[in-house]
Formats: C-alpha cells, structure tokens, sequence
C-alpha cells in the first residue's frame, strides 16, 4: 500500500501497533481506494446514492494473550462470517438449534423441543450451567437478552426484555465472551436513553460488562464507550482487550481509560476519515 503504509497482517504484539481512534472501527472506503489497494470485498456493505458510494470492507482483528502477558493481534485471516440463519450449539444436555430470522424474529430450540423466541448468537457452558445470548441489531437499534437454563432446561432471563423487545432504555448489542477457569465475562454494547420514550433527550454510549463466578451473575463494569463491533473479548490484567473491527480497544478498568491500536495503515485511517468529514453528514 506504499511506503510506510503496509498492512500488518501476521501475529504483532499491540505495543508495536500505531494508535487509532476508536471511531475507525466500522469506518468506509471508497470504491477507488478498494481498488487501487486490492482489498478483499466479501462480506463487504455498500452505501450511498447518486452522489456517492461508499464501501465498509470487515476488517476484523483476532487477539490473543501470550505466556509472558502480552496481547498481540492480527487480522482475520477469513473474517468473522455472517450471520447464520440455522446454527447448532453442542452442550453437555444435547444440541440447542438456533433459526435467526433477523428483525423478523427467530427462535432457540432446546434439546428437550421447547422454542424460546430470540435470534440466539452464541450458546455457551460455564459451571455446569448453559448460558444463552439473544442479540440482533438492526439499523440504528440493538436488543440483547441474556438467559441461563436450569436443569430442567428451563429459560432464566438474567439480563434485557425477552422477544419481541418492547421500547428499551438500553439498545444494545453482544459484542464478546471470555471464559476463564473460574470466571465468564459478557460484553454488550450499545447506547443508553433515559427516557425512551423522548428522543429529544438523546442517549449516551454505554457499554456494560456482566461476570459470571460462582453461581452469580453480576453488572461487573459500566464503560462510557460505544463498540461498533466485536471478535474477541479478552479479559486480563485488570484491562478489558476487544477485537473490533480495524482496531483493538484497550480499557483500563480502574480509571476507565480507553486506547485504540490497528494494524492498518495510515492511509486507511485518513481514508475512512475523509469520507465521514465529507458525507457524515447524510451516511454515518
């Protein structure tokens, strides 16, 4: 991509990554700089009209925790993937079969037959319990629930408004899981409004981090950031670490501080800011 303007895309530890603003996550690129720098257009969004187009290209980043502490990152090699309409989640009490219709509903069917409405995302086993997410964003809104089944198999809502979602004071998205030996960290996303039912009083970025640890389920962190998107959570150090797309978010959960890093180029970065200077206006 030209002189010190290379793509990392190989396994580097983020303290040899440049910083970014957090806001290059789901940042555009026009049709011309996807071209010229061949970027792989799958999976890719296209926005626009007559006066302009403009492309979001995933670029999402894996991250991992090294022996010695460090975290290093590097682009997916094939990309997340889209969302899957038929998935199967294999636990301990038998296959949960998720069918995700999208804005138009969808379903968890347990091993024992019974349907729990939702577009279920992720299934998961922690301490001899299942957990399960429902998340779906859609346009500007985002609703999650979060249940635990006991062991009859019977849905527990732990956290959000069970499908169909009504008017929520928090549209938020799962962005991540982080299972540890004896800890299971959820991350949702989103944005908070006091008053749902009045736009004028607008809605602040929030971001909140659930812990489950011996038997409970608790509100472990409440962040004042929006993640536009999520591939990997990491918890470690008394930091939170997310693998977005374009960039890795770094917070310090004591202070409450957030850094960005991306293995991108600069040009990318000037690139999708250009664009949202010239057309944030209408598009973003």
């Amino acid at each position: 991509m030209g002189k010190n303007t290379k793509r990392q895309e190989t396994w580097t530890p983020l303290s040899k990554l440049r910083k970014a603003p957090l806001s290059f996550s789901g940042g555009f690129y026009s049709p011309e700089f996807v071209e010229k720098h061949g970027l792989k257009k799958e999976g890719c969004m296209e926005c626009g009209d007559r006066d302009a187009v403009l492309l979001w290209i995933p670029e999402f980043l894996e991250i991992a925790l090294r022996e010695d502490g460090e975290i290093w990152c590097r682009l997916c090699p094939n990309g997340p993937g889209c969302r899957k309409e038929e998935e199967a989640f294999q636990t301990s009490k038998g296959t949960f079969l998720s069918y995700n219709n999208g804005e138009f509903g969808g379903k968890l069917l347990t091993p024992k037959r019974k349907a729990v409405r939702g577009n279920f995302v992720k299934v998961f086993e922690f301490d001899g319990r299942i957990y399960a997410v429902d998340s779906l964003t859609h346009f500007v809104t985002a609703n999650t629930a979060i249940y635990m089944f006991s062991d009859t198999l019977e849905p527990v809502l732990l956290y959000g408004e069970e499908w169909p979602h009504p008017c929520s004071r928090d549209s938020v998205a799962f962005r991540g899981l982080h299972i540890r030996k004896d800890t299971a960290f959820l991350l949702v996303s989103g944005r908070h409004r006091e008053h749902w039912y009045d736009a004028s009083k607008g809605a602040e970025d929030v971001s909140y981090l659930f812990e489950i640890s011996n038997g409970w389920f608790l509100l472990k962190e409440t962040l004042p950031y929006f993640f536009h998107s999520g591939n990997e959570l990491l918890i470690s150090n008394g930091h939170l670490y997310l693998g977005m797309d374009k960039v890795v978010a770094d917070v310090d959960l004591q202070t409450k501080t957030i850094r960005a890093y991306t293995p991108l180029p600069e040009e990318a970065e000037a690139e999708s800011r250009r664009l949202f200077e010239k057309y944030g206006w209408k598009y973003f």
